[in-house]
């Protein structure tokens, strides 16, 4: 283990913290029976836009932001990429960006937490 540390260039610590966290992202379970409608319906909602905006290929305005917090929050409930991937019809780059931009993002983070409220309220 210490080698393939050394040639990725990683300190030991490092090297141990960065595969304990990958370990943990593996070990995450996410739900087969995931309602991923009432996911866009109240990510929609929290963006003001519409359902049939979302799907459709237009890229103005909030469309952008909601389809990457779509894949923040799959993300978050414990989806791995390729399970987004298939939920969403999204590649695994793009989904990697998403998950990406919206945390670099306090707005956004914000936004996560009053979507995934209303997700366990109801």
């Amino acid at each position: 283990m210490k080698r393939l540390g050394r040639n990725l260039g990683l300190p030991d610590s490092e090297f141990r913290a960065k595969l304990h966290r990958t370990e943990q992202e593996y070990n995450r379970s996410f739900p087969d029976d995931f309602n991923y409608d009432q996911l866009v319906t109240l990510t929609c909602l929290e963006y003001g836009i519409s359902p049939n905006e979302y799907f459709s290929d237009f890229q103005y305005g909030n469309l952008p932001r909601s389809r990457q917090m779509v894949c923040f929050i799959l993300s978050i409930l414990g989806a791995r990429n390729i399970r987004i991937s298939n939920i969403t019809g999204f590649k695994p780059p793009r989904i990697s960006n998403s998950i990406r931009n919206i945390e670099s993002s306090y707005d956004d983070l914000l936004h996560s937490e009053n979507i995934l409220k209303q997700l366990s309220d109801g």
